[in-house]
């Protein structure tokens, strides 16, 4: 069955999302009976457009970026589209996040799906910002989007509650869902460092960003815990739903106090559904050596459902890197055709 694929934005998901195609091209076909082509890329000087499909293993030699497109448009011989043509099965978002407008990636999810596509979304701020209009508009045109890899990269946050837990009714979600904060938070109360000083730790070894505000305040696994909790208990909630509590509000004493009851502090976003509403928070929490969230150390993240009919499902790790991410977009492409 072959299937054509549109990518707008080639950062380092998409990079690694096209090595992925390109080097389990034969596993694929063999195992999910598909023949997954590129067919376009966007970039900022505009797209890379073959019918056929595109030389992955040509495109892939010039790196990331749009300077990596324009070459390979070069060498080809090519001339990128300025205006975007949308063709094909699956267009795949991953242009950078913007969490005001969710440009650019809002117009061309939505152009995408005016075309008869389905949409994978790598990117959150588009869903982040319109879910509903995004998600509406999918349902009444009989399409479909996915998008696990933009809540928490290869960890299987949606996975498990839309397929492992078909039928069990889910009263709440849990989850460590930003790798950032639970690195900082772990080298504080292991090498019993202040805050300042685990931040500089995390940014040195390029775990944090030169501005973290996204992930410090809570914003990000807020942003990840709303398009959880949207999907899996059917609602189209924004981020005003969410209350919001960071690591950066903490205080010594709050630190101190913790350590001294023999616990930890993990950043969790929690969702509790009661049969009607969903309830949603994200918030540094102390938690007890006996806890399963207190062995999520690091950059790892986790998610645990709590459900009636099969208890508590706990699930933890996964690559956090733009190659997990990648093979969490490809996961979405794939369960599109099963």
């Amino acid at each position: 069955m072959e299937k054509f694929i549109m990518i707008c934005g080639y950062g380092g998901v998409a990079f690694e999302l096209c090595k992925i195609l390109l080097d389990n091209k034969n596993y694929i076909t063999e195992k999910y009976n598909l023949d997954l082509k590129l067919k376009s890329i966007v970039g900022r000087h505009g797209q890379l457009y073959e019918e056929k499909g595109i030389d992955l293993e040509a495109l892939l030699k010039f790196g990331k970026g749009s300077s990596a497109i324009e070459e390979y448009a070069k060498q080809k011989k090519l001339t990128l589209n300025t205006n975007i043509v949308f063709e094909g099965d699956v267009l795949v978002e991953s242009t950078p996040t913007d969490l005001e407008s969710g440009e650019p990636g809002l117009t061309y999810a939505l152009k995408a799906l005016d075309s008869g596509m389905n949409v994978v979304f790598a990117s959150k701020g588009a869903l982040v910002t319109n879910y509903k209009l995004i998600s509406t508009k999918a349902a009444n045109l009989g399409l479909k989007i996915n998008y696990s890899g933009a809540t928490a990269a290869a960890l299987p946050t949606l996975d498990i509650g839309e397929n492992s837990l078909s039928g069990a009714r889910i009263k709440s979600i849990r989850g460590i869902l930003n790798g950032t904060t639970n690195f900082i938070l772990t080298e504080m109360f292991t090498n019993d460092i202040n805050f300042e000083e685990a931040l500089k730790n995390a940014q040195e070894r390029g775990i944090a960003e030169k501005n973290p505000k996204l992930d410090i305040s809570g914003f990000d696994s807020a942003c990840k815990l709303l398009l959880i909790a949207n999907k899996i208990f059917n609602k189209q909630y924004d981020i005003s739903k969410v209350h919001i509590k960071g690591i950066d509000r903490l205080s010594d004493e709050d630190i101190h106090l913790v350590k001294a009851n023999g616990q930890t502090i993990k950043l969790i976003a929690t969702a509790e559904f009661d049969g009607k509403e969903v309830s949603m928070e994200v918030a540094p929490i102390p938690v007890s050596k006996t806890d399963m969230f207190s062995s999520v150390n690091g950059t790892n993240k986790c998610i645990a459902y709590n459900t009636f009919e099969m208890g508590q499902i706990f699930c933890a790790g996964g690559a956090s890197d733009p190659m997990g991410a990648g093979a969490a977009v490809l996961k979405d492409i794939i369960n599109l055709y099963k």
